[in-house]
C-alpha cells in the first residue's frame, strides 16, 4: 500500500511538471506567472483522466480559485478553449473504468518529462 501511494504521489509530481513545462508556468486565463497551479478540467478524482495532458492546464492561484467557485462559468470557458467535442470526450473517458498500473504510469510520465 505504501508503494502504491508513493507511486501515485510521484505520478502527480511528474504530471504537474509536464503541464508546467508545456504551459511555461503561465496562467492560461490571464497569463500571470505568479503562483502557478495545476488545474484539472475534469476533477482529478476521476483517475482515468487524472494524468491525461488534455485534462489539465496551469492557472494562477487567483484564477484557479475563481473557477473553482464558479463551475458553470468554468465549463463555458473550457468549452470555448477546447471545444465541445473534446470536452465531451474527456467526460466520457472520466466515466469509464480503467485499472491504473502506477509503475507503468510513472515510467510513461518520466519519459514525457525527459
Amino acid at each position: 500500500m505504501k508503494k502504491l501511494r508513493a507511486n501515485k504521489a510521484l505520478a502527480d509530481r511528474l504530471f504537474r511538471d509536464i503541464i508546467r513545462n508545456r504551459d511555461k508556468s503561465l496562467c492560461q486565463n490571464c497569463s500571470s506567472p505568479f503562483h502557478p497551479q495545476l488545474a484539472h478540467i475534469i476533477s482529478r478524482r476521476y483517475y482515468t483522466v487524472r494524468w491525461d495532458t488534455n485534462n489539465a492546464l496551469i492557472l494562477c492561484a487567483k484564477c484557479h480559485a475563481r473557477w473553482t467557485y464558479h463551475p458553470l462559468e468554468w465549463e463555458q470557458w473550457i468549452i470555448k478553449r477546447i471545444g465541445q467535442e473534446e470536452y465531451e470526450t474527456l467526460k466520457r473517458k472520466a466515466l469509464s473504468y480503467e485499472k491504473i498500473n502506477y509503475k507503468e504510469l510513472v515510467s510513461k510520465l518520466s519519459d514525457q518529462l525527459s
